[in-house]
């Protein structure tokens, strides 16, 4: 997942919190956090000027610190092209949908 997150990165989750890129990653390393299941639907990709944008419907069942989180969420994904790849800048979800 490294090499996916621009040095830059930024995440806004879904109960408000903003992330770092540090932060975002070492929720993972720590084991705090992970997916137990995870899908992207509807997904609707805007590609500008060296920049995309990606809207979508985010499925997951997701353990975090031994709670279980499950449900559907909008997202928004900015990507920055560098040299041959993308790099994602920013992710932002919304509130669980259906609540």
């Amino acid at each position: 997942m490294q090499s996916l997150l621009a040095d830059d990165f930024i995440a806004q989750g879904p109960a408000g919190f903003v992330l770092s890129r540090e932060a975002w990653l070492g929720r993972y390393r720590s084991g705090e956090f992970g997916y137990e299941s995870y899908e992207l639907i509807d997904v609707n990709i805007r590609e500008y000027d060296g920049f995309a944008v990606v809207n979508a419907v985010q499925n997951q069942r997701a353990n975090y610190k031994g709670s279980i989180t499950k449900g559907a969420f909008r997202i928004t994904l900015v990507a920055r092209k560098e040299g041959d790849g993308w790099r994602f800048v920013n992710a932002q979800l919304s509130g669980r949908l259906g609540q």
